[in-house]
């Protein structure tokens, strides 16, 4: 890869670090604001959760129409710079409806990352090559996510929770001016256009209505928005609430329930990588798969199937006695799964439709997703302090399954040989 490549993948790897590090500061810190904050209770917490997630998939699939008309570069970096000033505000805001409205806000300029990142993924590299760098850069967020818990129990015990917001906030801040510095739109915009390697245009470009539209009469990209929303709504359970679970079903002290939610971001980081390069395996080696344009299919199967089992042993097996090996077991399982699984959907989505609609397919499966993350904050917070531990995981069991249906139907598809970016005639 040249070198100038390098120095852009590098500077993106590192801002959507600092991005999703922004976006987890809240929920990272959910045990010590419940301690400290004296005004904030579990369901303050997940109302603040879904204002976030409201705003963030509204934003992001804006944003994915706004990333066609702008600059990438200055998305990114806006993105970057407005996300650590919400996190420099948080401490200061001293009531639920002021951390409400400024997650509210916070939600809205993440959703302005990611449209950005794949344009400029797209615009460096071909069509070859943009899975394998799609995974790795969605696996930046994975590895400082890891690290976020155990850094925040860290600067907790020195100095207190707003410290912990201050500290971050502070490096999105100086990452926002590094962005505009180094990355580039496309390689053009970088005077190597000798480097440029232009997306190969295919028939499927100049076929389908056009738009948004169109994508709208894509029944399976309907059922893709719903197995994407499922899978974000068990990240947000899971990944947002875990450590909370841990210290009140398995009586954990805060360290070690951060450190077990440290090996779910790990999980993701491998399941991020390994399945994707699974799934790339599977359209290289199995002609079927290719013809049908649904050739993730297994994968999301084996993924969901995998993932409904690890979400049973939860309420079974986690208790005060569970062992600390087994916790980070379970919870590096679900961070591989569920993390792989999102990875997997996204490029299914893109395939279901022709070129001149992947953009907006995206889009509106990151909207449908966040129904999904809405549910695992306020609603999932009321139904666990209404019901249990046990009943919140069974649920998600019961979403899990249904996920393995979706992806059973995808594999018909494949099996059948149908194509997959079918839509309804218009009058």
């Amino acid at each position: 890869m040249p070198e100038r490549r390098w120095v852009v993948f590098s500077t993106m790897f590192v801002a959507w670090s600092t991005i999703y590090m922004c976006r987890r500061s809240f929920t990272s810190s959910i045990p010590y604001l419940l301690q400290d904050s004296g005004f904030l209770t579990t369901e303050k917490i997940g109302m603040i959760s879904s204002c976030f997630a409201t705003s963030y998939g509204v934003s992001k699939f804006l944003s994915s129409v706004l990333s066609d008309h702008t600059s990438a570069t200055f998305m990114l970096s806006l993105c970057v710079g407005l996300s650590g000033l919400c996190c420099c505000l948080f401490p200061l805001a001293g009531s639920a409806r002021l951390l409400c409205a400024l997650w509210f806000v916070q939600g809205i300029t993440q959703g302005l990352g990611w449209p950005a990142c794949a344009k400029i993924l797209r615009e460096w590299y071909p069509r070859s090559q943009l899975g394998r760098w799609w995974s790795v850069l969605s696996s930046s967020g994975n590895a400082s996510s890891a690290l976020l818990p155990v850094l925040l129990a860290y600067f907790h015990s020195l100095a207190g929770w707003q410290f912990n917001f201050y500290v971050i906030g502070a490096v999105a801040l100086a990452m926002s001016a590094v962005v505009l510095m180094i990355v580039k739109d496309a390689p053009e915009s970088a005077l190597n256009r000798e480097q440029q390697l232009p997306l190969p245009a295919t028939e499927s470009s100049h076929q389908g209505p056009a738009g948004l539209l169109g994508v709208l009469y894509s029944f399976n990209v309907w059922l893709a928005c719903a197995l994407y929303a499922l899978l974000a709504g068990v990240k947000g359970a899971t990944g947002d609430w875990g450590q909370l679970y841990l210290m009140q079903e398995a009586h954990r002290p805060e360290t070690i329930a951060a450190a077990s939610i440290t090996t779910m971001h790990i999980g993701g980081i491998f399941g991020n990588l390994s399945l994707g390069y699974l799934s790339d395996l599977i359209i290289t080696r199995w002609p079927q798969a290719e013809q049908t344009k649904a050739p993730r299919a297994p994968a999301l199967l084996g993924i969901t199937i995998l993932l409904t089992v690890a979400l049973e042993l939860f309420p079974l097996t986690v208790s005060e006695g569970s062992s600390h090996l087994w916790l980070s077991f379970l919870w590096f399982s679900t961070g591989f799964l569920v993390e792989g699984g999102i990875s997997t959907v996204s490029l299914l989505t893109i395939g279901l439709v022709p070129d001149n609609q992947s953009g907006s397919a995206h889009g509106l499966a990151s909207l449908v997703a966040q129904g999904g993350a809405f549910m695992a904050g306020w609603p999932f917070s009321r139904l666990v302090e209404g019901t249990s531990w046990k009943v919140a995981h069974q649920l998600l069991v019961v979403a899990s399954a249904t996920m393995v249906a979706i992806s059973s139907y995808f594999m018909m598809l494949l099996f059948k040989g149908l194509p997959s970016h079918t839509t309804r005639k218009f009058d």
